[in-house]
């Protein structure tokens, strides 16, 4: 394998958008320690016009370690944004960000119940026996646990669900649990006999405790002063209280969030739906981040959300986007890359491009940036 001439230990860039496609190419691999091959591919892949193109977030510092960010995403503005949040936060020293671990979920549906109780009681005599049969389908996925409870319904009869609760490791784990939930229905059936029928398996979305909590500082001086500082607070106090302002912070935050998951193949639309649920956990919406005022009149920024990533698994490296995405992310170092590092870098392209967003909006506006970058994106696209 022929390695790069030389190695660039940081990723801070300033206007790295404004290098033609091979200098930024060049630029990433020395980073990233792709060889020429892989140079190469990733210059295509920034060049193609068929798609959505890769686009590189350079300034991201996160737990104390710099990364080059690829990001596919078809708004113009997103990609630049990223890069621009990033900035600000690595001038007080970067993102802090960590993961809770790959714990994912699944149910099986019960209904027809004749005595709950019973079928309860019955369940969890063989609970055992029935993760035992369930984890004979998978090598790396574990069911370590499962719960019955009652499903509140308004007409006759009783319904069940039985919630399994899954180690997925470093895969996000939707097709092996389906696997692994099918695989006990019908051991289920047979425990319960004629007391409910068993309808249906499948996993769920729902990932409240698979989630990706990043910290962030940013000082006033840096974003021109304390007034527009506090203006920041104030907006993102009004995405916490107000629901209609709320979904779109959170699409802004997503914005981030999904490049980061496109460039790597991962499942955009079971991230989506487990995020807008989490936003609504406690019968609220709410935006998914808070900036805050500290006593110095400094922001100090944070965001939860759920972590339904991978990286491996699905169709994470059978494209060759996910491939080189996930060498630049890891530093050619694939082996010891795992998904709570992948969790922590796509949380902090989330919070990067809210700062950058509400930036804009506090101080000269959002539109004249974004109009300007898609006029660009769109004369470049048609020459």
């Amino acid at each position: 394998m022929e390695e790069p001439t030389t190695v660039r230990s940081s990723s801070r860039f300033h206007n790295f958008s404004r290098l033609n496609t091979g200098e930024q190419a060049r630029v990433v691999a020395e980073f990233a320690r792709l060889d020429e091959s892989d140079r190469r591919t990733l210059q295509r892949l920034i060049e193609r016009r068929d798609s959505p193109q890769m686009q590189i977030a350079p300034n991201f510092t996160i737990n104390g370690k710099d990364y080059f960010v690829p990001m596919v995403t078809e708004e113009a503005s997103v990609v630049p944004a990223a890069s621009n949040g990033a900035r600000l936060v690595a001038k007080s020293g970067g993102f802090t960000a960590g993961y809770t671990g790959s714990e994912m979920m699944g149910n099986i549906q019960i209904t027809d119940v004749k005595d709950p109780m019973a079928v309860a009681v019955k369940l969890l005599a063989y609970k055992n026996l029935i993760l035992v049969h369930a984890n004979e389908a998978s090598r790396h996925i574990v069911a370590d646990d499962f719960a019955v409870e009652a499903v509140p319904r308004d007409g006759p009869g009783n319904m069940i669900a039985v919630n399994f609760t899954f180690h997925t490791a470093d895969s996000m784990g939707a097709n092996k649990i389906n696997e692994m939930l099918e695989r006990v229905g019908p051991m289920i059936r047979n425990v319960i006999g004629d007391n409910g029928r068993v309808n249906a398996g499948i996993m769920s979305n729902s990932s409240k405790n698979r989630l990706v909590m990043v910290g962030a500082k940013v000082l006033a001086e840096d974003l021109g002063g304390e007034e527009v500082a506090e203006k920041i607070a104030r907006l993102s106090e009004f995405g916490s209280l107000y629901p209609d302002r709320a979904v779109t912070e959170n699409k802004g935050i997503m914005n981030g969030v999904i490049g980061v998951l496109t460039a790597m193949d991962n499942d955009t639309r079971a991230e989506e739906a487990a995020a807008h649920k989490y936003a609504w956990q406690d019968g609220y919406y709410r935006s998914l981040s808070r900036w805050m005022l500290d006593n110095d009149g400094n922001l100090q920024g944070e965001l939860t959300i759920p972590a339904q990533f991978g990286v491996i698994g699905g169709s994470v490296g059978i494209y060759i986007q996910s491939r080189i995405a996930r060498r630049i992310l890891s530093r050619n170092d694939v082996d010891n890359f795992h998904v709570g590092e992948f969790a922590c870098i796509a949380g902090s392209a989330g919070l990067a491009n809210n700062l950058a967003a509400l930036w804009k909006i506090a101080s000269e506006g959002i539109q004249a940036g974004h109009m300007r970058l898609f006029e660009r994106q769109k004369n470049d696209l048609l020459r």
